[in-house]
């Protein structure tokens, strides 16, 4: 199958694609935030392409005029009332029906969801009437249009204007004389999930019980955006939009599909003959407009729809007046661009199955969370990369909202911010992340946005790796005393500590933890040891511990398939390359098996170097995942490649190098005890005729299993257990709060210091460039130091700007 579809990030779920195809292998279903999209059916599919060839998305069409103008319109006082905005809509239907025509829009279901319908009498137009703030899903009424047209009926159809493209392009070529459409100037559409978990959380009404559902009711609020929930001849719930949860994540546009911030559709020339919304803000024009009943925009966008406008509704309006366009846009900024989503929408959808529904909006406009996890999750290694996202996966559904915090500024280089990062593109694409601080002083203001902290899992604690550039960042010396700390399955690799003054100001801050768990188990021994944490847990790597589901998933997003057997090495180290490419072809022979060989991310060009046309291109996590799983065995030096043989049952080989490297050898000592593979292991490749004999043996997978479980459930337990118990009131004391209290103070001041600092350097270049410009002595500089100095810094940059332009 080789159709392409529009992305789904671009795609707006118009059903375009699912009418057209007549082998019906297009189903329209929901996505993970609740939103439908195309989903089709390999097997169905005869690779048309039909659905490919009329997508509005992938071929937009703007065939209407560019207006410059737009009504102003009343209808009838007693239609205003009972209509969101003025009533032309109503009044437009009534007018095909009269002439026995159809009428499509959008209509409740008996579930409270909203979907297109047709209808034939106005007895039913109620149905259509009325704002309903979710995706409306088209069903097969583009089908239904195009039955009815050729039967010569007359149609009229509403929707939004990704509807009315996804019609015009689904009729293509038919007669479309004796159709009008109208389109909704549109805010963006919200998720139909996210409605029924309002209404579920929020009303805490029985959608059985409800029998109507008003978004604009005028009742009490007048002509304004309110929300009315009847239950029979009571009035349930009524809010206006101050005080509803559905209008605050609705109007920020916050709970919106997510291509509607790039809408194709939202602009000049608009796509239906007529468009219609709200004249919001008209009373700053001519408060004789507002008389809080409802005053309507309308939109002339081309011959048939001026001549219906003016034969068909001018003649029952109570008023209508000609303004330029620009008086609506003023408000109305999607006739003529899309609104762009809210900043807190990516971490609603995330958590729109972990939190209430008030709380969830709450917390995602205002960008707050219960854990902030610090880590490593930006290395450039899949290893890291993997254990991060598991730790989020597992404390999330211990049903805590959590969020990955950015690398400190001192640590390591930009490189690893780059968003075309592995890391950075796969966690940001599965989980909430916070944007890069420009300071790391800004790190303080974290405590303002999480309720508690947990420092992960790898050698977040080791000296050489972290310690020597963020010094106690990893120990969390800026969290303040009223946050929790926890360290989930951290390590300090082979060294506990580093420097004297920095193990010192480390045991300090290890103290003020509530709660401390190491990956290794010497590590946990020697804390308890030195009289530094008595209660430290040894336990599992969070990849032992998460659920195994969710490998299935990232594998299931790989980019290709395998069709054979195959040996995968993923090789970070460059040392004893001859010998590890000898048992990398040894495996292959023994496997009967392709070989797939991974290089450091970090250092690709060496890794080509040293293992030629047998290295993979740079492999996304997905991708790295389906190797792993695939693979018939594996030879390498990671240890988180190690976890995943024991996770997938693959047989392995670990050729490291000798234990004195660096901060290396014991987490796999540590791991490999555990499930007694020790001899799996080989600092040194002097003797490759006892590694190839390893290589031949089977692995007891029954008693690794076993032994994993054992502390995976421990390990499981420990975290369940220190997330529910309350801080240390030791922790919190009069003393660290003062302390904190001036740190805090310090932070902001050195933020708003090296802000001075940038705005400086900002006016010194402006003056440099002025003086190359007209060459003027550089005594210019100097005064502009002493304006700073006299006057102070906004006052000389405003006087600097002004001269540079020639303003004085």
């Amino acid at each position: 199958m080789s159709v392409k579809l529009a992305d789904r990030v671009l795609c707006t779920g118009c059903g375009a694609c699912n009418n057209v195809c007549s082998q019906n292998a297009i189903q329209m279903q929901l996505d993970d935030e609740g939103f439908l999209q195309p989903n089709i059916n390999a097997k169905l599919c005869v690779d048309c392409k039909k659905c490919e060839n009329i997508c509005p998305v992938l071929h937009p069409k703007y065939e209407n005029c560019i207006v410059d103008e737009c009504y102003a319109v009343w209808t009838k006082n007693d239609l205003r009332l009972k209509s969101s905005t003025a009533g032309v809509f109503a009044l437009a239907a009534q007018a095909v029906l009269r002439e026995d025509g159809g009428v499509y829009g959008a209509a409740w279901t008996d579930e409270w969801t909203v979907h297109h319908i047709g209808i034939n009498t106005e007895a039913d137009l109620t149905k259509l009437q009325g704002s309903k703030y979710l995706q409306s899903d088209t069903k097969n009424t583009y089908q239904e249009v195009k039955n009815d047209l050729k039967d010569g009926k007359k149609v009229l159809y509403s929707g939004c204007p990704c509807q009315i493209a996804g019609l015009y392009a689904y009729l293509g070529k038919i007669n479309i004389e004796k159709l009008l459409t109208i389109e909704l100037i549109c805010h963006g559409v919200p998720s139909p999930v996210s409605f029924q978990k309002y209404l579920r959380d929020v009303t805490g009404i029985d959608k059985k019980d409800i029998t109507d559902i008003q978004f604009r009711d005028k009742t009490k609020f007048g002509w304004s955006t309110n929300v009315r929930i009847d239950c029979g001849d009571e009035i349930a719930y009524q809010k206006n939009d101050r005080e509803d949860s559905w209008y605050q994540g609705f109007l920020p546009c916050m709970i919106m599909r997510r291509s509607c911030e790039q809408c194709p559709f939202s602009r000049l020339p608009r796509q239906a003959d007529i468009s219609l919304g709200d004249f919001w803000g008209i009373e700053k024009f001519d408060s004789s407009w507002n008389d809080r009943k409802g005053t309507e925009v309308v939109l002339v966008n081309n011959s048939k729809g001026e001549q219906f406008f003016k034969n068909q509704i001018c003649p029952q309006l109570q008023r209508c007046e000609k303004f330029p366009l620009t008086m609506a846009t003023d408000i109305n900024k999607t006739i003529l661009h899309p609104f762009h989503s809210h900043s807190g929408r990516k971490h609603f959808f995330k958590s729109q199955n972990l939190l209430p529904y008030k709380t969830l909006v709450d917390k995602s406009l205002h960008h707050n969370y219960d854990l902030g996890i610090v880590g490593l999750w930006y290395g450039i290694n899949y290893g890291s990369i993997l254990t991060y996202y598991t730790l989020y996966c597992l404390v999330r559904d211990l049903g805590y909202d959590a969020v990955m915090l950015p690398k400190p500024n001192n640590l390591w280089t930009e490189k690893f911010n780059a968003s075309d990062s592995i890391a950075q593109k796969f966690i940001w694409k599965h989980c909430n992340v916070f944007n890069t601080c420009r300071y790391q002083e800004e790190y303080v203001l974290m405590n303002d946005r999480c309720k508690d902290f947990i420092v992960g899992s790898d050698v977040v604690w080791n000296y050489d790796v972290c310690g020597k550039q963020s010094d106690q960042f990893f120990f969390l010396d800026w969290v303040e005393c009223e946050h929790k700390k926890v360290a989930y399955a951290a390590s300090f690799g082979q060294n506990l500590f580093g420097t004297d003054d920095y193990t010192e100001k480390a045991k300090y801050y290890l103290k003020q933890f509530d709660a401390i768990s190491v990956r290794e188990e010497a590590s946990a021994i020697a804390l308890k040891k030195e009289g530094i944490f008595e209660k430290t847990k040894h336990v599992l790597d969070p990849v032992f511990v998460c659920e195994k589901s969710i490998y299935k998933e990232l594998i299931d997003e790989a980019s290709y398939i395998e069709r054979g057997k195959t040996v995968f090495a993923y090789i970070l180290r460059k040392d004893m390359a001859q010998a590890k490419i000898e048992l990398i072809n040894y495996a292959a022979k023994l496997y009967n098996a392709e070989i797939r060989i991974c290089g450091n991310p970090n250092e690709m060009e060496d890794a080509r170097r040293i293992y030629g046309d047998s290295i993979l291109p740079m492999l996304s996590v997905e991708d790295w995942l389906y190797q792993m799983n695939h693979c018939s065995f594996y030879i390498g030096d990671s240890y988180h490649a190690l976890c995943f043989c024991l996770i997938f049952h693959k047989p392995f080989v670990i050729v490291y190098g000798a234990a004195d490297h660096g901060f290396a050898g014991e987490r796999f000592h540590s791991l490999l005890k555990l499930v007694g593979m020790e001899d799996r292991f080989f600092d040194t490749v002097d003797d490759l005729e006892k590694i190839k004999r390893v290589m031949e043996k089977p692995c007891e997978w029954n008693i690794v299993d076993a032994c994993l479980e054992k502390l995976r459930i421990e390990s499981l337990a420990w975290l369940k257990e220190v997330l529910e118990q309350p801080q240390n009131s030791n922790h919190n004391t009069v003393e660290r709060r003062i302390h904190e209290k001036e740190k805090r103070k310090t932070s902001e001041l050195s933020i708003r210091l090296l802000e001075q600092e940038k705005q400086i350097e900002q006016l010194e270049r402006m003056m440099r460039g002025k003086l190359e410009n007209e060459k003027k002595p550089r005594s210019i500089l100097k005064r502009g130091i002493q304006c700073i100095s006299d006057h102070g810094l906004g006052y000389t940059i405003k006087l600097g700007f002004t001269k540079c332009i020639g303003k004085v």
